[in-house]
């Protein structure tokens, strides 16, 4: 039995690499920067979704830092939003099959059994 999750997993995690490396190298990190007078609503928007993503590496560099291993706070902030990433954009193409699926259901036509 093929699960249908797990080519969704995999092509999530393919199409993680290259979202998360331009996140890292062009968005790392927006909450320590703080914002312009004139900042752009999607500039806050951008910010709010790092955050969201990165939140488990946020939580875990400030518990590595703690113990003296804060060399690794870029590191946990790239796994933490690559594994949020992948996941949700596996979670897109599951949702996005499983809607396919309805559609074509629905819009079989009908047997000639069936009009009888």
């Amino acid at each position: 039995m093929k699960l249908p999750f797990k080519s969704a997993l995999f092509l999530g995690f393919v199409a993680a690499i290259p979202v998360e490396l331009a996140n890292f190298w062009l968005a790392m990190p927006p909450i320590d920067v703080g914002f312009a007078a004139n900042t752009r609503w999607y500039e806050y928007v951008l910010a709010v979704e790092w955050v969201i993503l990165h939140f488990p590496g946020l939580v875990l560099s400030g518990w590595f830092e703690q113990r003296g291993y804060g060399k690794y706070d870029a590191f946990l902030l790239f796994a933490s939003g690559y594994l949020d990433t992948a996941l949700l954009i596996a979670l897109g193409f599951v949702c996005f099959r499983f809607i396919r699926r309805i559609i074509r259901r629905r819009s079989r036509k009908p047997t000639a059994q069936s009009e009888r």
